[in-house]
């Protein structure tokens, strides 16, 4: 499950972007935050606010089919393994687009990691 802002700005070629929180219900040491953003293809212009739920990692490569219908923005997104997430954004926009993004998590293993690795070697 995840909740996130996003932008969209494409007039016919543009970019999308958004940051979020993720949770991991199975793994709770791979919750944190994200972010992610790539180029679009379409036409779509856009700021919105949401949740939805991934069936795998959020985090990698993602292919997005994102709508802005007035206030509602619904989105679903496929990796390589096949379809892995949706969500409904609500916020003012319009238009739709197709992107590619890279997402990039920053989770609570990574965080103990660094502090064991900062107390480890306090002086580097």
């Amino acid at each position: 499950m995840f909740v996130f802002v996003e932008a969209d700005v494409v007039p016919i070629l543009g970019l999308e972007g958004g940051i979020g929180i993720v949770i991991d219900t199975d793994n709770i040491g791979e919750s944190g935050v994200f972010a992610t953003g790539g180029g679009a293809a379409g036409a779509n212009l856009g700021i919105a606010a949401g949740g939805g739920f991934a069936i795998r990692d959020v985090e990698g490569v993602s292919y997005n089919l994102d709508i802005n219908a007035g206030a509602i923005s619904p989105t679903i997104s496929f990796d390589n393994d096949g379809f892995n997430a949706a969500a409904l954004a609500w916020g003012p926009g319009y238009g739709a687009s197709f992107s590619i993004t890279k997402t990039k998590t920053y989770t609570l293993n990574d965080l103990i990691k660094d502090i064991k690795q900062f107390f480890s070697n306090p002086c580097k």
